[in-house]
């Protein structure tokens, strides 16, 4: 939603473009949220609403964001306190660790293990996985996904 406000803005009339280009993402969504459109008749009007029902969207996706992240907060320090404890070790990077890991942590014997299961993690939209652990491995992640790189932390080793 924050993209299409973005996109939205870019292509406003030139005094609406102006106010809200040099705001963050959030100040922008505070901004139209507030907005009272007049007639859509008139272009910039007619922008106004629609960035109004973006920016309220955005308002409530934000709200169930931090609720999803405070489940997920609470289901990883029960999961595993050890790992959240760790330098480096967020909400993020552990709920990732935990599903890459699974039920069976036994399975990833080796850097090779660790990062196919890593580079599945890619596919949940999340491959800045390894950006947390000084012991990297490099991994390519082959044909079909579109050959990038993916950082794996490796589980065996300690931040120190």
């Amino acid at each position: 939603v924050s993209n299409q406000i973005r996109d939205l803005i870019s292509t406003a009339p030139d005094e609406l473009r102006s106010t809200l280009e040099p705001l963050t993402s959030a100040q922008r969504a505070a901004r139209c949220a507030r907005f009272r459109p007049g007639a859509l008749t008139e272009p910039a009007e007619a922008t106004k609403a629609a960035l109004r029902v973006l920016a309220r969207q955005y308002a409530a996706l934000t709200v169930d964001l931090e609720q999803l992240r405070g489940q997920l907060d609470t289901l990883t320090l029960a999961a595993n306190l050890a790992l959240r404890a760790a330098k480096g070790i967020g909400v993020d990077v552990a709920s990732i660790l935990l599903v890459v890991a699974g039920d069976n942590p036994d399975r990833l014997s080796s850097d090779a293990a660790f990062a196919q299961g890593a580079v599945g993690s890619e596919q949940l939209g999340q491959p800045q996985l390894a950006l947390v652990a000084a012991n990297r491995i490099r991994v390519r992640t082959g044909v079909g996904v579109h050959d990038q790189q993916v950082n794996c932390v490796r589980p065996d080793v300690e931040d120190s």
